[in-house]
């Protein structure tokens, strides 16, 4: 099997306009229950070190329902924790952290950025068609990740092909409630769904990541 190595790729998502989008104001006609009580755990992930995040977060006993979306590459101003959370009186919270000021410049300390969660209900609406609660890990999805050409001269075997991504961005997607908890991570879904365009898993964690990007009112870039 020949493996072709991807190092860093920068690829755009269809969701790329800038602003939150009136996707978000259509109200629903009743608010989506989150229902996370799922036993089974994917593979274990570790979040990626996002640094002085415990300063600013801790999570409020009040909470029955967290879902944390952790974006982190190779450099600090990759890094950025988006975090919304439910709590025992039917309100949803949203918080976001990441190293850069409004104007998009690199800052080195922490910054939390002001997020309106009027809307958070048709947020989570969208992540739960999107299949949020249930996604497989990356690593999951191996097996799936091949091209075969017919290469006569090696018959019987075929010639196949896979991309291993070496660089880039990961993005790590962690829910959890008092009785369950999982964790699941992607590198560079988009370059992979460039080229493993029928793997339904990766749209839907691009999707994902583009939407929540919209509703912070920041452009829906994914690698």
């Amino acid at each position: 099997m020949r493996n072709l190595c991807l190092f860093v790729v920068i690829t755009a998502f269809s969701l790329s306009t800038y602003g939150q989008a009136s996707i978000f104001s259509s109200a629903r006609s009743s608010p989506c229950t989150v229902n996370f009580d799922i036993k089974r755990d994917s593979l274990k992930r570790t979040a990626p070190k996002i640094e002085d995040l415990d300063k600013f977060f801790k999570p409020s006993p009040e909470v029955i329902f967290e879902f944390s979306l952790y974006e982190s590459g190779t450099i600090i101003q990759s890094q950025s924790a988006f975090i919304m959370t439910y709590d025992k009186n039917k309100q949803w919270q949203i918080r976001y952290f990441n190293h850069l000021d409004d104007s998009g410049k690199i800052i080195v300390p922490l910054r939390e950025h002001q997020v309106n969660a009027a809307q958070a209900n048709n947020l989570w609406c969208m992540l739960k068609d999107l299949k949020v609660l249930s996604l497989p890990d990356y690593n999951e999805l191996n097996d799936r990740f091949n091209t075969f050409t017919l290469d006569t001269t090696t018959l019987p075997y075929g010639n196949q092909k896979r991309i291993n991504m070496m660089d880039g961005m990961y993005y790590y997607f962690n829910l959890r409630s008092p009785n369950a908890e999982r964790a699941y991570g992607y590198g560079n879904p988009n370059a992979l769904l460039k080229r493993y365009s029928n793997i339904q898993e990766l749209y839907n964690a691009c999707a994902i990541i583009a939407v929540v990007k919209k509703y912070l009112k920041r452009p829906a870039v994914v690698y």
